[in-house]
């Protein structure tokens, strides 16, 4: 896997492109965050180490490129000062580091969920305030439509009074 293409490596069988958030260190293969899921769920790979994507990528090259993550002397003499994998990542979800991770993620979750809800409530607080707004305009407009009709009324009364006035002369 390289470094630009962080890619799902079984969601590109399934001609899916996700990118990987972890990678599994005995399948040695990228995995996005449904798959990681699914792949701790299976009997057969529950127990295998997962570590995320960003930890993969900075271990050094010579061992992300190696085929085995752990060597057997007899075949691969010149694999030399190489870290096994399962020492490097044993302590990690223990580590003050992943704890502040985790703790500034659960903190992030939570904002998030203020922010939705009092979004929630501008947007009932904007509904409300719109039929308010409706409903004095509607009042206004009776007003008006009152104070016309009695304008008119009158108008016509003077009127009918100035006619009869006339007529009488």
């Amino acid at each position: 896997m390289s470094d630009s293409t962080a890619l799902c490596d079984l969601c590109c069988l399934r001609h899916l492109s996700k990118p990987s958030t972890g990678w599994c260190l005995e399948c040695e293969e990228g995995l996005c965050i449904d798959c990681k899921e699914h792949h701790s769920l299976l009997k057969a790979t529950r127990n295998h180490n997962i570590i995320s994507i960003t930890e993969y990528q900075k271990l050094p090259q010579n061992v992300r490129n190696h085929k085995k993550l752990k060597c057997i002397i007899e075949t691969h003499n010149n694999c030399t000062n190489l870290i096994e994998i399962e020492d490097y990542i044993k302590d990690i979800k223990s580590s003050a580091r992943f704890q502040e991770v985790e703790e500034i993620m659960n903190e992030t979750a939570e904002n998030i969920k203020r922010i939705r809800i009092n979004r929630e409530e501008n947007l009932k607080s904007l509904q409300e305030e719109k039929k308010k707004i409706e409903n004095d305009i509607a009042q206004t407009r009776i007003k008006i439509n009152n104070h016309l009709d009695k304008l008119q009324a009158d108008l016509i009364q003077n009127l009918y009074a100035k006619v009869k006035k006339e007529n009488g002369k």
